[in-house]
């Protein structure tokens, strides 16, 4: 099985609800700059608060602007890669650059944490299911 898609889901910290699909051939990055594809300057949480208030937040700062990147390039495998010096965390084990067969996510949807306190869970959706925004 491959070619399917990955959906993204933030379940804590300044991505909490919210969600993006990664589909084959796609890259996506994720970070605190607005330049990056899933940004977290960008979402609910953030936008309410405001930018003013956000950089001067210890656990925003600890989110680096290019924090991490999923590349589903091949359409068989998600390769992910910690581009901060804050560290990336994959199913409680810290890592730098890993690939993840796409497979993987059919079994068991897999968990990244990483700055002070951001959560995405990382799963596969059958064909046809759609994730609500």
């Amino acid at each position: 099985m491959s070619g399917g898609e990955v959906h993204l889901v933030g379940t804590a910290g300044m991505f909490e609800g919210v969600r993006a699909v990664l589909r084959p051939g796609e890259r996506l990055t994720i970070g605190r700059s607005r330049f990056v594809e899933m940004s977290a300057v960008k979402t609910p949480l953030a936008l309410r608060v405001g930018r003013q208030k956000l950089e001067h937040n210890s656990a925003f700062r600890r989110l680096s602007r290019r924090h991490l990147e999923l590349d589903y390039a091949d359409g068989e495998n998600v390769v992910l890669k910690n581009l901060s010096r804050n560290g990336l965390v994959l199913d409680g084990a810290r890592v730098s650059t890993v690939v993840i067969p796409f497979t993987d996510f059919v079994a068991r949807p897999r968990v990244l944490r990483f700055g002070a306190n951001e959560e995405i869970r990382i799963e596969h959706a059958p064909p046809g299911v759609r994730q609500p925004n």
